[in-house]
């Protein structure tokens, strides 16, 4: 293990301890910025914003004004003027456990509090409920065990960490420059008032008509928030939510149109229009997302890889799943039922 060890340390990928290093508690965890921005009821922020929202949780005026213009630097290249919130979300709380994991293989003696040479689940959720905050702190050490733990010991050796944490930055640089560009290539160039924002990439559905590869490809990436190569119960959650609401904006104008086909009096056409609003508003989006999660994760390990996501998206979201009588797959040809009896009528 020591010669993998000292082969894998001298490899192009370098990862060079600081003995000493010391973990400064955070002014805020990323369970309170994503709290902090959930009151605000907001999808983006500008870097004034960012700024403004990171001094609110106690960061200091400078640092909190530097790294909301470092952050902008990187991911709003384009230069629209703001970013989104799970954005920056996202990529804090991956600084936090790169941090984390430097300190912890700088310094392992430290945090192996049994003396065992390795470190346990509790041992590293320690030190990341202080960086994290309790939430995100079990979401990542679950994920960091699954990929790094390859003895399935239940303890990471020093040689298991090392290793994940080389690979992980190594492919987080990587898939850093494609997904930002397609990021780009997919944002609208627009945001409403009070930071919201219209979601384009299902602003347009069409009951019936599946999605394109490459919707499907800019969806994969835009909801792949932590870049882990699959989409689990969080993300899919922001997904559903997202469809939802953009089915409340979409609908309405494709139901008048069809309706006023049949020629039907205004009034009823805005009578069925307001009673299919209100079932999609009294529709539980976390309650949906766990129906999604379920009808695409064939093989039932709690996420939804990306070869899952490919083949069964179009096919749930077009009415293979009933979502609480939902099927949006089904939505114009019950249109077309219903104006066909109220023609009748």
């Amino acid at each position: 293990k020591k010669k993998k060890l000292e082969k894998l340390m001298s490899s192009k990928v370098k990862f060079v301890k600081q003995e000493g290093l010391v973990l400064e508690t955070p002014a805020a965890t990323i369970d309170q910025i994503e709290e902090h921005f959930k009151t605000k009821n907001v999808d983006t922020c500008t870097q004034e914003e960012l700024a403004s929202a990171l001094k609110e949780l106690s960061f200091a005026d400078a640092k909190a004004t530097k790294f909301a213009a470092d952050f902008f630097s990187v991911y709003d290249t384009e230069k629209f003027g703001w970013i989104y919130v799970d954005d920056f979300a996202e990529e804090y709380c991956r600084m936090q456990v790169f941090k984390s994991i430097r300190a912890v293989l700088s310094n392992l003696s430290k945090y192996d509090t049994d003396g065992n040479g390795e470190l346990s689940k509790d041992e590293l959720m320690s030190v990341f409920k202080v960086q994290l905050g309790p939430v995100h702190a079990v979401r990542k050490v679950s994920n960091i065990f699954e990929m790094a733990d390859k003895d399935h010991s239940g303890e990471l050796s020093e040689l298991e960490l090392t290793t994940w944490y080389v690979a992980e930055e190594k492919r987080v640089k990587q898939m850093r420059k494609k997904v930002k560009g397609a990021k780009q290539a997919t944002r609208p160039a627009f945001r409403k008032k009070g930071g919201k924002v219209q979601h384009e990439l299902f602003s347009d559905l069409v009951p019936g008509v599946e999605m394109s590869q490459h919707r499907l490809e800019a969806i994969w990436t835009k909801y792949d928030k932590d870049m882990s190569g699959c989409i689990d119960s969080k993300e899919c959650d922001s997904l559903v939510k997202d469809v939802f609401e953009s089915l409340l904006v979409c609908l309405p104008v494709q139901i008048k149109a069809m309706l006023s086909e049949f020629g039907l009096p205004d009034e009823i056409i805005e009578m069925k229009i307001k009673q299919m609003i209100a079932k999609f508003e009294a529709v539980d989006h976390k309650h949906m997302g766990e129906v999604f999660m379920k009808a695409l994760d064939a093989n039932g390990d709690g996420t939804i890889s990306r070869e899952e996501f490919m083949e069964e998206f179009n096919h749930v979201l077009l009415g293979g799943t009933n979502w609480e009588g939902h099927k949006v797959g089904q939505t114009g040809a019950k249109v077309q039922k219903l104006a066909a009896l109220e023609q009748k009528e």
